[in-house]
C-alpha cells in the first residue's frame, strides 16, 4: 500500500491505473495465451486428430456428391422419358443410383485408408489378383449379374411389375446390384 503511494507521488493517478492495469492484463493475456495454444497445438497437432478431421471431411463431401447425384437421378427418374417406359426408367435410375453408391462408398473407404496411411496401392493390386481367382471361382454368380442387366435391359420385369415364379407370387420393388 504504502509503496504504490509513494510512486504515486508527482504522478497524475488517472493516468497511473490504466497503464498498470493494461500491463498486468496484457501478462495475463499472455499467459492464457501461452497455456491455451500450448493444448491447441498438442491436439491439432496430433497425426491422428488431423486425419480423424480429414476422414470425416471426406466422408462428408461423399455423401455431399451421392446427395447431389441422387437428387439428379431422382428428378429425372419423376420426368418421364420419350424413350424408355415410365416403369423402365425408373428400374434404370434405381440400378444406377445402386451402382453409383456402392462406388462411391468403396472410393470414400480407400481414401480414409489412405488418409491413415495405409497403401491401398498395393493393397488394390491384391483385390485385382483376388478378383480374378474369384472370378474363376464365381463365374456363375456373374453370369446371373450380367443376366440381371439384361433382365432390366431387355424390359423383362420392371419396377411395378407383378410376376410369378413357380407357385409364388410379387411384385418387384426394386432392382439392384
Amino acid at each position: 500500500g504504502n509503496a504504490f503511494k509513494e510512486g504515486m507521488r508527482g504522478r497524475n493517478l488517472k493516468k497511473f491505473l490504466p497503464r498498470a492495469f493494461k500491463k498486468h492484463l496484457c501478462k495475463r493475456v499472455v499467459i492464457w495465451y501461452n497455456k491455451h495454444m500450448q493444448l491447441l497445438q498438442d491436439i491439432f497437432g496430433n497425426i491422428w486428430f488431423q486425419r480423424t478431421i480429414w476422414s470425416i471431411i471426406v466422408a462428408l463431401l461423399s455423401l455431399l456428391v451421392y446427395h447431389v447425384i441422387s437428387r439428379f437421378l431422382t428428378a429425372k427418374e419423376k420426368k418421364s422419358s420419350r424413350i424408355l417406359s415410365e416403369k423402365k426408367n425408373k428400374t434404370f435410375i434405381r440400378m444406377l443410383k445402386s451402382v453409383i453408391g456402392t462406388t462411391i462408398a468403396i472410393l470414400t473407404g480407400l481414401t480414409i485408408l489412405q488418409i491413415f496411411g495405409i497403401n491401398v496401392t498395393s493393397m488394390l493390386a491384391g483385390v485385382g489378383i483376388a478378383s480374378i481367382v474369384i472370378g474363376f471361382a464365381l463365374q456363375d454368380a456373374l453370369k446371373d449379374i450380367i443376366r440381371g442387366f439384361e433382365i432390366v435391359s431387355d424390359g423383362y420385369y420392371e419396377i411395378g411389375d407383378l410376376i410369378k415364379y413357380g407357385d409364388n407370387f410379387g411384385q418387384v420393388l426394386s432392382v439392384t446390384l
